[in-house]
């Protein structure tokens, strides 16, 4: 088959599927491998199952995770709880890149952090970091801060729900939410 085929086929493919094609044959692996990996800048804050599948199965360095971290706190959702009137930072993109190495103490990701809260949520976060993922996930259990990252958190969405940024509220997750 034509270069310019192959190409053609792989851009059109959408994410999940151009990982797929890259390991179908040495070819693909060798000439669209870098691409695949590099799609994960736009699963931040996007689609979690696919981000999530892309740090698993590419390795990235701590210059490639400090760029995601970045991403992640500049662009960071907020979450509704379960029948709470609290809003929730969106914390699991954030785990997963320290997980695998992010450096917290980067200068950058501290200047694009929207609030202070987020620094310590993310303090906490790697404090939490253990041998293995199942003890890091125990770990951040026991922590009230990173409520939205335990197992018994089950977000929801309310259309009639609308955010209000106050600064001068002085909430311990995400801003104030009230109902439309």
């Amino acid at each position: 088959m034509n270069e310019d085929i192959i190409s053609n086929i792989f851009n059109s493919l959408d994410i999940r599927s151009m990982i797929n094609f890259t390991h179908t044959s040495s070819y693909p692996y060798n000439n669209f491998h870098e691409d695949a990996r590099y799609k994960i800048y736009k699963t931040i804050n996007e689609d979690y199952q696919l981000f999530f599948e892309l740090i698993r199965r590419y390795k990235y360095s701590i210059d490639e995770l400090n760029q995601m971290g970045v991403i992640g706190v500049k662009h960071i959702n907020i979450i509704w709880g379960d029948y709470s009137m609290r809003g929730y930072y969106d914390l699991r993109y954030l785990l997963e890149i320290i997980y695998k190495g992010m450096d917290i103490k980067n200068e950058e990701i501290i200047t694009n952090v929207k609030d202070e809260r987020i620094l310590l949520m993310i303090k906490e976060i790697y404090n939490c970091k253990s041998f293995n993922r199942y003890e890091t996930m125990l770990n951040v259990n026991k922590k009230p801060l990173l409520t939205s990252l335990h197992v018994t958190f089950s977000p929801r969405n309310d259309e009639k729900l609308y955010y209000i940024e106050n600064k001068s509220m002085n909430r311990f997750h995400g801003s104030v939410w009230i109902i439309n």
